[in-house]
């Protein structure tokens, strides 16, 4: 079963301590997973927790900060609980974030995102490649951008979010099978205000196909008398 893509919700806010950004979204399909991006204007404050409402308990994949003060993490609940839920992530002090839920279905019930997938980035090219470690030809490859100055343009292949307003700005996209996620920008971007994360998203092992294997060592087309 290969990955696919559901929905993405999003979310701005300039959060209080200890506070809550949270969003909604109606999960369905099989073999889900939740995807939980937050982009935090600050070189200290960082998130503390994400909760599902239905139930489980998401963890952190990746938290990637630049030197300026562009903090981007990504978090993640394998075999998420189906149904309409909010996704909160509680800060560790005041600062101004963005956040986006996004759901997938076809993913590794018990793996989908596994540590050496992820990669990281933060540079000011004009066109910026995440090529997650081990992607196979069902999972997807998804990425975000969080960036003070400078904007993305368009990502390859999917521009799920594109916000270039709120600052920092964000910008997640996602490919499927082997391809990279590409982020094409105005040019703009500058150092250490600039941060991008890449994970995999592993896709649902198949299943064994069940049927008689070898018997007695007898090869292929021969019969026992």
């Amino acid at each position: 079963m290969a990955v696919a893509f559901v929905t993405i919700r999003n979310v701005a806010s300039t959060a209080t301590a200890n506070s809550v950004i949270s969003t909604s979204a109606t999960l369905t399909g099989a073999n889900p997973c939740i995807v939980f991006d937050v982009g935090i204007h600050s070189t200290t404050v960082s998130v503390t927790a994400v909760t599902w409402e239905l139930g489980g308990t998401p963890t952190r994949i990746k938290r990637q900060l630049s030197a300026s003060g562009v903090a981007t993490e990504i978090w993640g609940l394998a075999a998420a609980v189906t149904g309409s839920g909010s996704a909160v992530a509680h800060l560790s002090a005041s600062a101004t974030c963005l956040a986006s839920l996004l759901l997938y279905t076809g993913t590794d019930p018990t793996t989908p995102f596994p540590a050496a997938g992820v990669v990281v980035s933060t540079s000011t090219a004009a066109s910026v490649t995440l090529t997650p470690v081990g992607l196979g030809a069902n999972d997807i490859g998804h990425g975000v951008c969080h960036n003070i100055t400078g904007n993305v343009t368009v990502i390859n292949t999917n521009h799920r979010l594109k916000d270039n307003a709120s600052t920092p700005g964000m910008n997640i996209g996602d490919s499927a099978g082997t391809t990279p996620i590409t982020f094409n920008t105005d040019g703009a971007m500058v150092l250490n205000f600039v941060s991008y994360v890449g994970i995999r998203i592993a896709a649902t092992a198949a299943a064994a196909v069940a049927g008689w294997g070898p018997l007695l060592g007898l090869e292929r087309n021969q019969h026992v008398i």
